[in-house]
């Protein structure tokens, strides 16, 4: 690993292991932004709100966990 990548991820890891539950609420509030202004977007677009929620869920691909948590 390049010496660039410890001064970035060192402290990321201490902060995950320091302040993880903090870390992961920050998380879980930015996802939720991030699929409101999907649906959001979708809904303009033309979408009912059921299929537009759909379509913002799948757009996070690989998180299946993800997608339980907010349905």
């Amino acid at each position: 690993m390049r010496i660039e990548h410890w001064f970035y991820k060192v402290p990321l890891r201490l902060r995950s292991i320091f302040r993880g539950n903090h870390v992961e609420q920050e998380l879980d509030e930015e996802l939720r932004c991030h699929i409101e202004r999907k649906v959001a977007d979708n809904i303009s677009r033309g979408m009912t709100r059921e299929a537009a929620r759909y379509a913002a869920l799948r757009a996070i691909d690989g998180l299946e966990m993800v997608a339980l948590r907010y349905e």
